[in-house]
């Protein structure tokens, strides 16, 4: 499909064809024959989400720097007294989808680990894909940067807009001469000679 199709929302309604449509940021290095990258971007599902303990100030950092400190101490399981930390806000932060659903982070944490540079992972939490930015379109992305969508997409016949846009523009092609079907078509052939023999020749304008 042409890039001038490509937005999110087409990518998402037509998530069960096998398309090949570049976004028009990468237009240009698809058509020039590159396999684009797929950037990283802090808005996909990370793997975990990792807490770094610092033992001195009895609290713990999470992966965008917010602290989350401690608050009671609770015995659950048996023997095991568990600490419980959490942050004071996670508004604006671009892990919060998968981190937590709440308005701040709590964490559960059994008190004989706290020690100095202990890490607490925690899985990301479930997510749908369109709460995600750009999720389909980081999709397309990836699926393109694979050798044999290049090879596919280079079927695609080339665009012929230009062509009818340097007709009609350059050349002075916005109306027509004549009348009738017959005449019409005929000066509509002559003047695609008349561009094609302009192409050969190399000169822009006749």
């Amino acid at each position: 499909m042409d890039a001038g199709y490509s937005s999110e929302a087409n990518f998402r309604n037509l998530k069960e064809f096998d398309l090949y449509c570049p976004d028009r940021n990468i237009t240009r290095l698809f058509q020039a024959g590159k396999i684009p990258k797929v950037p990283k971007s802090p808005k996909r599902k990370p793997k975990s989400i990792r807490f770094t303990y610092e033992k001195k100030s009895n609290q713990f950092i999470c992966p965008t720097g917010r602290i989350l400190k401690f608050r009671t101490e609770k015995f659950l399981h048996g023997k095991d007294s568990y600490s419980n930390f959490r942050s004071i806000s996670c508004s604006g932060c671009h892990l919060k989808r998968f981190c937590s659903k709440g308005r701040s982070k709590s964490i559960f944490v059994i008190s004989r680990n706290l020690k100095k540079n202990y890490i607490h992972s925690s899985p990301p939490k479930s997510y749908q894909p369109d709460e995600v930015d750009n999720f389909y379109t980081m999709e397309m992305r990836k699926k393109l940067s694979e050798p044999r969508s290049r090879i596919i997409y280079s079927k695609r016949f080339s665009s012929i807009e230009g062509v009818f846009g340097a007709i009609k523009g350059s050349r002075g092609g916005d109306l027509f001469l004549t009348k009738g079907i017959e005449k019409v078509s005929l000066e509509w052939s002559e003047r695609c000679s008349a561009h094609n023999i302009a192409k050969l020749c190399g000169f822009r304008y006749v």
